[in-house]
Parts: structure tokens; sequence; C-alpha cells
């Protein structure tokens, strides 16, 4: 590799190719990298002059080309999406398949969601006020040391956390020296309720990744979502701020690909674990909804797409090209700024079936 300033080569305790990938992104002028898995060693080059051939070794430019993403993972529906009916919704996508369920997400061997190890974990709600005191958790038994937000963020599938005390009528049912903080973990529902079976004392939620919006969900009645909250007994003090709990809601889960709020009904999402939203995913038409008039409560939604952005996928039905290891290790935590400009579903870009008439 050609001689890059105030860089000091090789780069050493790097992680994977993936992590020396991200970090000649991040560094001036550097155009190529080569990565030593047997050292863990990472070097970064404005060009590949006089390279050499490595048992092992991984090289690559700083930012890969666009045609090595699978085809789902970057196109956009030429028609309205979800359609009224399946043919509707696959006939909405330019290869003639809708995306499925963490189509573009990272897996490991076993084909389970893998950690991202090129983007920090999230924190998109921190706090009591926030989060609210949620319902519908699970008690999960911490490790010696380990924090209830560390044990969320270990696991990729983990959305919220909340923490109590133990009571002191528990305390004393209790075995000497057990810990009086207990952890809570779930998807979490009717959280700004106030009929929480436990009033917690701290609490947060994560997003893993990043997402892209595939449409807006404004005025229609998508099939196959699970009521997280009432808007009628929200205590969240307006509308935008009951829209973004419910967005984040379903940016927490990262098996979530759809979520909507109605000013009358309240939050709704995908919720696998409660519910299954059909594939390809459909709309209602008004008249067979059942409440023609729901569609015009709802004020926002989204389609989303889960993303590791720079990490290689093992996409399920195409060729392994990629070794996904098991991952111990998640990723580093970092808040959202609170003025992050979130991504909106791309604009549809032919006239043809723009109201997902089925044909």
């Amino acid at each position: 590799l050609t001689f890059l300033e105030r860089v000091t080569n090789p780069v050493q305790d790097v992680l994977d190719q993936h992590q020396c990938q991200q970090l000649c992104v991040q560094t001036a002028s550097c155009r190529r990298f080569s990565y030593l898995p047997s050292r863990r060693f990472c070097y970064l080059g404005a060009g590949e002059e006089g390279a050499v051939a490595s048992r092992g070794a991984v090289s690559g430019p700083d930012k890969c080309d666009n045609s090595t993403v699978p085809a789902a993972c970057r196109e956009v529906p030429i028609a309205r999406f979800p359609g009224i009916s399946a043919n509707a919704s696959q006939r909405a996508w330019p290869s003639g398949l809708a995306p499925t369920n963490l189509q573009c997400w990272p897996h490991n061997r076993f084909y389970q969601p893998a950690f991202c190890r090129t983007q920090p974990v999230l924190v998109l709600e921190e706090g009591i006020n926030a989060t609210g005191h949620c319902q519908n958790l699970q008690r999960v038994h911490l490790d010696v040391g380990e924090s209830c937000a560390e044990s969320c963020a270990s696991n990729v599938l983990c959305p919220f956390w909340a923490e109590r005390l133990s009571t002191a009528i528990e305390l004393s049912a209790k075995s000497s020296g057990a810990s009086q903080m207990e952890c809570y973990q779930g998807l979490g529902t009717d959280c700004f309720g106030g009929a929480a079976a436990f009033r917690f004392s701290n609490s947060g939620r994560f997003q893993h990744g990043s997402y892209r919006v595939l449409a807006d969900l404004a005025h229609v009645k998508v099939a196959g979502l699970t009521r997280m909250f009432d808007s009628q007994s929200m205590t969240l003090v307006s509308q935008a701020q009951a829209v973004q709990h419910c967005a984040n809601t379903c940016l927490s889960l990262l098996i979530c690909q759809a979520w909507q709020y109605s000013t009358e009904e309240g939050c709704f999402v995908e919720n696998p674990y409660e519910k299954s939203m059909s594939w390809p995913p459909e709309v209602f038409a008004d008249a067979a909804s059942g409440q023609p008039q729901f569609e015009k409560t709802v004020v926002a939604g989204q389609y989303i797409q889960r993303l590791c952005t720079a990490q290689d996928n093992v996409v399920r039905g195409q060729p392994d090209r990629f070794s996904q290891p098991v991952e111990n290790v998640p990723p580093a935590i970092e808040k959202v700024p609170p003025d992050a400009v979130q991504p909106t579903a791309p604009p549809v870009t032919r006239a043809a079936d723009a109201q997902g008439v089925d044909m």
C-alpha cells in the first residue's frame, strides 16, 4: 500500500476486515486497506502499489461498489407499496420481489441475526420520563457486575430494559447478599398508560444498526400489526411525542418492519412475537378494513428495512460469500442526537398502479 501521512501501519487489535475498512473510511486520503486476521493487523493506504500476495489477508477499497449490494437492499418501489394484494405489493418492486424481514441484515453462520459491528447501538430513549413505565416485560437475571443496560445491549434482539429496586419485603425473602436491583427486558406495552405493575427507577430503549424507509404508511391500514398503546390513555404531552414514541418502539425491535400511529386508536407496530404480518405485506382497501374511518386517523407511519452499513451480509437464497463468526462482543453504545434527521420514504417514480390497484 502507498504511504499515508500521519498513519502508522499496521493499526493493531482491529476486530475484523469490516472494522479495518471502516478505519479507512474515517482516515483522510485512505483508498485501500489490507487486513491480516491471524495478527489482527490493519494496513491503510492511498493506493495498492507494491501489493504482494499474503495467505489469509483480506484487502479492498474504502467503499465497496454498490453493485456488490444485493438488489433487495438497494431497490426502491416503483409503485405504491404495500399494495392491496400480494400481487400488487410484488409488482411494486423492479425485481418483482418485495424484501423479506432482515434480508439485508448480517447473519451468523446459523442464520441468526448478528451484531452490526460497523455501527454503534443507538440509545433512542433513556430515563423514566422518556420511556415511561412499560408493562409486559420479562425478568432477566444478570451476571455478576453486569448492568441491565449492558445485558440488553449484548442481545441484538433486546429492544428495551428497565430497572427497579426490590421492596423491603422482597429483600427479606431473598438469600443474603442478593442484589437489590431487578432487571426487566422486552418490547414493553402501554408505557405511558399509568397502570404498570412496577414503578421503575431507570430504563432505556435501543436501536441496532440503521434503516431505510421503503414506504410512508399514513392514511392506510396495514394488516397484521399489534397495538402497543391506546391514544386515549396516553400521558404524553403532544401528538408529536406520541408519534415519536410509536416509531421508537418499532425501531427498537430489530424484527419490526412497520409502525402506524392513529389519533383515535393509538400506536400499532409489527411484533412477530404476537402476530404475523403477511409477506408480501398488504394494506386494506377502505371497504375491506372493517373500519372505513381508521385510515383517516392514521397521521404517521413507515415501512422500513434494516441495514448495517459497510458490513457484508449472508443473504438468504444466495451463495455464502462471507464468513460470519458467532459474535460475543456487542458494539459500542451511542445516544441519538435530539436534532437527528430521520430517514423518509422514497418518492414513487411511476404513476402506473399508484393506487395499488390489483390486476
